[in-house]
């Protein structure tokens, strides 16, 4: 019992945690009325990449345990990452085209959809927040 009311005694308050969801799918809403590629868009990112990269950087963020150990089944997800690098680059050298195109062309289409890019947003963000809390 004494130990638990230590944790809880220590544990950063929780009130933060809906308010970051709120930011964040509002935040990808708005994001997503706006055109893809466009100055707002770009600087959305930038703005957000950046306070995200300077949050992770600095020391203000309670941090997760580091993970010493990999285990053998974490290995795995090595395949399909350098499976995808590998199809953009080789189609990235080969200029992009209907015959080789690149995975951003492909999307294209899908993110022409306001809810599409709003969600391919709003797990962008996420991501990128669990990586700062590493």
């Amino acid at each position: 019992m004494d130990q638990q009311t230590q944790v809880a005694e220590t544990a950063p308050p929780r009130w933060h945690a809906p308010a970051r969801v709120v930011g964040f799918v509002g935040t990808s809403l708005l994001v997503g009325s706006f055109p893809s590629f466009s100055l707002r868009s770009t600087l959305t990112m930038i703005g957000l990449g950046g306070a995200f990269f300077w949050l992770g950087v600095s020391r203000r963020m309670v941090r997760h345990p580091v993970v010493r150990h990999i285990g053998r089944e974490a290995v795995w997800w090595i395949v399909p990452v350098v499976m995808f690098a590998s199809f953009e680059l080789v189609n990235f050298a080969l200029g992009s085209t209907p015959a080789h195109p690149t995975l951003s062309a492909l999307a294209d289409p899908v993110l022409q959809h306001y809810w599409a890019r709003s969600a391919v947003f709003l797990g962008w963000i996420t991501g990128f927040w669990a990586l700062v809390r590493r």
